[in-house]
């Protein structure tokens, strides 16, 4: 996956198969607040190439996996707090390719999350 004018875009291999080049390329952590309630183990920033920030983006690890939430917006129906994502991606392979792009940047900027 490489940075395309602040976008991310994955490459093929001479294979023809899909494969992420340089994660973190460009994905800088800031503001990490670890908080460790259940699955949530904290929120932080992501700045972009493009120098977009996501403020409040959540890292969340259960059973040994750990995957990014995007900012999200909370909201009550019927008396139930549900959250709705304020960004999201045109695709899950976009979406499955950038969480593990910011995983990567948390893991060089706080390996003692990630370990």
């Amino acid at each position: 996956m490489t940075p395309n004018n602040g976008q991310f875009r994955s490459s093929n291999d001479p294979s023809g198969d899909q494969r992420v080049e340089d994660a973190s390329v460009g994905i800088s952590i800031s503001n990490w607040k670890p908080l460790g309630h259940g699955a949530l183990k904290g929120v932080f920033d992501a700045e972009l190439p493009s120098g977009m920030v996501l403020c409040e983006c959540s890292l969340f690890e259960k059973d040994g996996k750990h995957w990014v939430t995007m900012p999200q917006k909370q909201f009550q129906v019927g008396g139930v707090t549900k959250y709705r994502p304020a960004v999201s991606f045109v695709n899950r392979t976009t979406s499955v390719e950038f969480n593990e792009s910011v995983l990567q940047a948390l893991r060089e900027a706080h390996p003692e999350v990630l370990g």
